[in-house]
């Protein structure tokens, strides 16, 4: 699929399912890397985790659809 192509119902749930997964791996994965020393891996992850959780909250959102007028 092209990017910026419309999303169908089936794809956006496994897009906000995804984003999902790849939250709560990266939370946990940062929480490893902080209890072991490794900060910059640390942060790194965490920046991961924010654009998940900012990723499953776009896709999760109501879509609005435009309706063009036809002439």
């Amino acid at each position: 699929m092209s990017e910026g192509a419309p999303l169908n119902a089936a794809s956006n749930d496994d897009r906000v399912a995804t984003a999902t997964y790849c939250e709560k791996m990266c939370q946990e994965l940062a929480k490893m890397a902080r209890s072991n020393d490794l900060s910059f891996l640390a942060y790194l992850l965490s920046m991961a985790e924010e654009e998940a959780r900012q990723e499953r909250q776009k896709g999760a959102a109501p879509e609005t659809e435009l309706k063009v007028a036809n002439g």
